[in-house]
């Protein structure tokens, strides 16, 4: 199968498993703005916040390494190797998580910490599986689990807070059900437990995947004062409602990060599975990034005026606040989903350390922007110091790529489609719900036009295939 053709299926497949799944939590917005407070519903997510940075450094992202060292073994039993190498790394962060979280409890007073504990736990699971599966080319168990998973997740929410009228409590709980959910789903189909074979052992192996992982583990501590330290901010020079108001916005920003995430996972392991073969490795990877380019950039100015016209019956009315919030957001969203993108381009080169220096960079730009401007800007600030951030972390990270493989960007593009994110922006801003309404089907149309090569390309795919199953 080529590469576009890999990357077109497992796009579907994200699209069926990741996006639908979690498109499922978003429908959930008006039940958590009905039932939870803003400044509960605050304090959940800068939790989680907490929580994403403490996890992504006691173990060291080791699922990402898992992953790429798995796509080296042609064998399918050898891919095992790396699997239970990497499973000792985690084992021992448990063992570090486990303590210190018995040291916290002891100094600290923390609404719900032992959740919050088991919370963390379930997602680094979350993550061993579900990146063991993919890199077994289980793409279909990897999105079927995740829908499972999610319903699970989404059903529990409405009985605990509907019917139980449980407080946000609920919110830790219905995650690690929905996730034990996924979990055996997974491992009734990749068998990681029963393949276990001591001989796969391999101290030089550890010692590798550990290498390769720290600049990892060093980036996601950056990386989340990239992103969820802003919410830290909000929650101390502000308050938590405001946090909670933060968080719904993101909501929608994340309907973003849903569409793309499908393309992302997909380019990950086309990325890692190409890595750096190939002396036309520069154009590759050039003419990926642009059609990527192309549908985010698109898709951002589809989606304002679509926020504008769903947002009243999404978001109930104490929450109305955080529609000023969302444009920006969705700014600094497409250019962290961007930005990822060209990680993970890095991440098949194993070059690691590249994107720790940018992520390092980036946050202290987003650091100094959302200290600098909360005081006047208040809780847009963090969604202002979020697209800076990002646009000098992609700044970076275009630059060293250009220097290892002769990457280019098509600026153009950028420049082309920038005025008319502005133009969708004010008319969200300042206008009524028809020029919304009208906005969008300007969206729609430019989109066609803008992308008509790739749709003629695929709807001739398409016309083809049938020929030949009519033949």
């Amino acid at each position: 199968m080529s590469n576009i053709k890999k990357f077109v299926k497992s796009s579907i497949v994200y699209f069926i498993g990741n996006v639908l799944s979690r498109l499922s939590t978003f429908f959930l917005l008006p039940l958590y703005t009905k039932y939870i407070n803003p400044a509960d519903y605050g304090y959940y997510d800068v939790s989680i916040a907490y929580l994403s940075v403490f996890t992504s450094a006691m173990f060291l992202d080791i699922w990402v390494a898992i992953m790429r060292y798995m796509f080296d073994y042609s064998d399918g039993q050898l891919k095992y190797k790396p699997i239970y190498n990497g499973a000792i790394i985690m084992f021992c962060s448990f063992s570090i998580y486990g303590i210190l979280a018995l040291a916290l409890n002891t100094v600290v007073e923390i609404r719900y910490l032992l959740l919050i504990v088991i919370y963390g736990i379930f997602v680094c699971m979350q993550n061993f599986f579900s990146y063991i599966a993919r890199g077994f080319g289980e793409n279909m168990v990897f999105a079927g689990s995740g829908l499972a998973g999610t319903l699970v997740n989404v059903l529990s929410n409405v009985v605990f807070i509907v019917y139980m009228k449980m407080d946000y409590s609920c919110l830790y709980i219905s995650f690690v059900i929905g996730t034990i959910v996924q979990i055996v789903i997974i491992e009734t189909k990749v068998k990681v437990i029963s393949n276990f074979k001591t001989s796969y052992i391999d101290k030089k192996l550890i010692i590798s995947m550990a290498k390769y992982a720290l600049p990892l583990c060093l980036n996601s501590v950056s990386f989340w004062f990239l992103t969820n330290y802003n919410k830290v901010v909000i929650a101390n020079q502000l308050t938590t409602h405001e946090n909670g108001l933060f968080a719904v916005a993101g909501k929608f920003a994340f309907a973003l990060t849903l569409v793309s995430s499908c393309f992302n996972l997909a380019w990950q392991e086309m990325a890692f599975d190409r890595g750096s073969n190939g002396s036309d490795i520069g154009k590759f990877y050039s003419t990926a990034s642009d059609l990527f380019l192309r549908f985010l950039l698109c898709g951002t100015i589809m989606l304002i005026p679509i926020v504008a016209i769903i947002f009243p019956f999404m978001v109930a009315p104490m929450y109305s606040e955080s529609r000023n919030i969302v444009p920006m957001y969705l700014l600094g969203t497409m250019a962290s989903i961007y930005s990822q993108f060209l990680g993970n381009i890095f991440g098949a080169l194993k070059q690691t350390k590249t994107i720790f220096i940018s992520t390092v960079f980036a946050s202290i730009v987003n650091i100094l922007v959302i200290h600098s401007l909360i005081g006047a800007l208040g809780v847009l600030a963090a969604t202002v110091s979020l697209f800076v951030g990002y646009v000098v972390n992609i700044i970076i990270r275009v630059i060293f790529l250009n220097k290892k493989i002769d990457f280019n960007v098509n600026y153009k593009l950028i420049l082309l489609t920038s005025p008319i994110i502005i133009f969708a922006i004010h008319i969200y801003a300042n206008m009524s719900l028809v020029a919304n309404y009208v906005m969008l089907l300007f969206a729609v149309l430019f989109t066609l036009y803008y992308l008509k090569t790739y749709i003629i390309k695929i709807l001739n795919k398409v016309r083809v295939r049938r020929i030949r199953i009519e033949n």
